[in-house]
């Protein structure tokens, strides 16, 4: 799968949280959330320079729309990669176990909450 695949595939499987999320998976959707982060700037330089109240205030709700949806994205994939390890979505609140286990590579076989991830 291309880094663009694995970004659609997260967010398909964003209400599937008792499935599992590859390494690959998280890392393809955070390189992309950067290069969109970075391509979000622009807009947003862009916007004040033309000091539209409109264009800044639709920008606003835009941004907020799009953090909430990246909240809820981000959230489900860190559970769906702790459940790659086999291990509960309350570890997620654990801090520095949780980052240990996210940048690591997942269990080789099935286990309660399913196949290996692609």
């Amino acid at each position: 799968m291309t880094k663009f695949q694995y970004y659609q595939h997260t967010f398909k499987n964003t209400f599937k949280v008792f499935s599992r999320a590859s390494f690959e998976e998280l890392i393809s959707f955070f390189y992309l959330n950067v290069l969109f982060g970075m391509f979000w700037v622009f807009v947003y330089i862009f916007v004040e320079i033309l000091e539209i109240y409109a264009l800044k205030l639709a920008f606003n709700y835009v941004s907020n729309l799009l953090f909430i949806i990246y909240l809820v994205v981000t959230f489900s994939l860190f559970i769906r990669r702790l459940h790659d390890f086999e291990k509960s979505s309350i570890y997620l609140f654990v801090p520095f176990y949780n980052i240990f286990l996210l940048l690591q590579e997942g269990d080789k076989k099935a286990n309660k909450y399913g196949e290996i991830p692609v």
